[in-house]
């Protein structure tokens, strides 16, 4: 079973939504997307999902692409570095914005098993 099929999706606040809206967004396409398409809309969504910690985690571990627990590529990446970056600031704001708080947050990294994928093995986009 994958990690993936451990998560009980059905519950989740995205369910029946398209799937290419979670990564129409993603940092690599090209800039006119996002004339079209605002992520804060994706984010509401997740931030108020009840599997956001459960999606969080799993897009720390497996996925590469998208927005997975309401963060981008990047922002997953600059979390689990946690080092003082403006990319890190923001996602720590917006998270605390969206009424998650930072303890939540720490506990989410404190789950994430760091040998399964270090960071220089996360390639920038």
């Amino acid at each position: 079973m994958s990690r993936y099929d451990k998560v009980n999706w059905e519950d989740a606040a995205c369910r029946g939504l398209p799937t290419n809206l979670f990564y129409v967004v993603e940092e690599f396409r090209p800039s006119k997307t996002k004339e079209f398409f605002d992520v804060s809309i994706i984010k509401r969504i997740c931030y108020a999902c009840p599997l956001w910690r459960q999606c969080l985690q799993y897009g720390l571990v497996d996925e590469d692409y998208g927005v997975w627990g309401g963060l981008l590529t990047t922002e997953r990446k600059a979390l689990v570095a946690g080092e003082p970056s403006p990319i890190f600031s923001r996602v720590i704001q917006e998270l605390f914005d969206a009424g998650i708080a930072i303890q939540e947050i720490q506990e989410v990294l404190d789950e994430y098993p760091r040998d399964e994928r270090s960071l220089e093995n996360q390639a920038s986009d």
